[in-house]
């Protein structure tokens, strides 16, 4: 997929890259740098005989319309990691991705008007290769609608379920944009990682009931998490926090694992820890009441705690 827009300035780098994107650097990968009046584009690859995995960074200078166009058909899965966009083409409705989400998509060759922002966006796409789909058929029959498409030219999009970026997904989607394709092995590590990913964004979107069961569990475990950020100070057990937001302990325990990747009692010792060293830091509180502004009423407990997390008893950081 290529992107366009009027007035613009494209040039293509192999080892250099400018400041905004120096960060961003995957070594090994082909780039393209895209410069305009309206903002600055970095397009970065790598590529296999099953998929093209492509890190796409933005960032625009004014609100403004990007034409987006493909030649050939894609089958892909779309991860917006910041910003959101939107789109419209005559072969797709009307739509926008916003961030913190995935999904796949089959695009029919064409050119798509796309709406930015003013500010970054980051992007992650996988485009899979037919055969590649055809063989995944079997283990996900969720995908057989765009390898149907794939084969036969269909002239209209799909677009299949929203997924949320869930901390493990977010992990592997580092894990990928740290790779090193010259390392013995790479190709057979990146293949292990996009079949996690299909095999987590197709247990997520599950049927539509599967689907709408989801949604109310990420929300319901959004406020467990706000809960416990605004309540350091109050008892936070797992059974208290299940009966005050009306689930089961198992599902809450089993949840916010999923969508946080640590336990509750491992994320609560974080923010705790965390909080009470700012507080250290940034308070004239003493260690006794800093100790109780994080659910720590016994001295004796939280310098034990804290001296456990951080190696440091927490004296250390009033130095």
């Amino acid at each position: 997929m290529e992107y366009d827009w009027d007035e613009r300035e494209n040039t293509l780098l192999s080892d250099r890259y400018p400041a905004e994107f120096r960060h961003l650097a995957i070594t090994t990968s082909d780039k393209q740098y895209l410069s305009g009046n309206k903002g600055k584009i970095l397009l970065q690859s790598i590529r296999t005989e099953d998929f093209n995995l492509w890190f796409n960074h933005f960032i625009m200078e004014e609100a403004c319309l990007i034409n987006a166009i493909t030649s050939a058909p894609i089958a892909t899965m779309h991860f917006m990691l910041d910003g959101c966009v939107s789109g419209t083409a005559a072969n797709f409705s009307e739509d926008s991705i916003t961030a913190g989400t995935y999904q796949m998509f089959f695009v029919p060759p064409g050119c798509y008007r796309i709406h930015f922002s003013k500010g970054s966006c980051h992007a992650i796409r996988i485009d899979f290769s037919a055969d590649f789909l055809k063989r995944m058929n079997g283990f996900f029959p969720q995908i057989k609608s765009l390898t149907e498409a794939l084969e036969t030219g269909r002239l209209s999009g799909i677009r299949l379920p929203e997924g949320h970026l869930t901390f493990r997904v977010k992990t592997i989607l580092e894990e990928l944009k740290s790779i090193d394709t010259e390392r013995q092995g790479s190709d057979l590590f990146l293949h292990a990682r996009v079949y996690e990913l299909l095999w987590l964004y197709l247990s997520d979107i599950g049927t539509a009931e599967e689907k709408a069961a989801s949604q109310a569990y990420f929300t319901k475990i959004r406020e467990v998490r706000d809960y416990i950020t605004q309540n350091l100070d109050n008892e936070l057990g797992t059974t208290i926090l299940a009966r005050q937001f009306g689930i089961s302990a198992t599902t809450l325990k089993r949840q916010f694992k999923h969508q946080y990747g640590l336990t509750i009692r491992e994320f609560l010792v974080r923010q705790r820890m965390e909080r009470a060293r700012e507080l250290l830091t940034r308070s004239d509180l003493s260690v006794h009441g800093i100790g109780m502004r994080v659910g720590y009423p016994e001295f004796s407990s939280f310098t034990r705690a804290f001296t456990r997390y951080f190696g440091h008893s927490p004296s250390y950081f009033r130095k």
